[in-house]
């Protein structure tokens, strides 16, 4: 699930695997069904993590992607789609339970740490210009200790990154 997959890797930073080979693409894989026009998103979702080869990614994304589905796909608000009523309930992998978006965000936004740690990341890429090396680690864990003591604030965040070692010291 595309939406699932974009907060694992552009908020969480913990992508998912590549899929194996020849696994067919979601609608691809229910297209010889005779129900495959009325079934919904999530039940489509269903038969596909039942393939074990797919079961381990989807377990981690679907929920995550499903918990947004009220967005249509330029962010409008929606409550039905083909006329059923959508279904954005989940239970993560780690056992928290949602059942709207606004439960799914404050989920989200308890995972400070790992989303501080990510944006460092993505931080350092964008000032460096290049990706973090080896030598970069304990910089970037030094970065991300500071505005967690300073309730996250990305000024905070900036001003640590663009005073760091390997910033002032970078090569051009």
């Amino acid at each position: 699930m595309k939406r699932g997959k974009w907060i694992l890797d552009e908020i969480l930073g913990a992508p998912p695997p590549p899929p194996p080979p020849n696994v067919p693409e979601l609608n691809e894989a229910s297209k010889d069904r005779p129900d495959a026009k009325t079934l919904s998103l999530r039940q489509r979702l269903e038969l596909h993590r039942a393939d074990p080869q797919c079961f381990g990614c989807h377990r981690r994304m679907d929920t995550l992607g499903l918990g947004m589905e009220n967005f249509d796909p330029i962010g409008r608000w929606r409550e039905n789609e083909s006329g059923k009523r959508i279904d954005v309930a989940g239970v993560l992998p780690t056992g928290e339970k949602f059942s709207t978006p606004g439960q799914l965000k404050k989920i989200l936004a308890a995972c400070r740490e790992d989303f501080a740690r990510w944006l460092t990341e993505k931080m350092f890429v964008f000032a460096l210009g290049r990706a973090p090396e080896r030598c970069d680690r304990r910089e970037i864990k030094r970065v991300v200790e500071s505005p967690r003591r300073n309730e996250y604030r990305f000024s905070t965040l900036i001003e640590e990154v663009v005073t760091s070692y390997p910033f002032r010291h970078r090569r051009l």
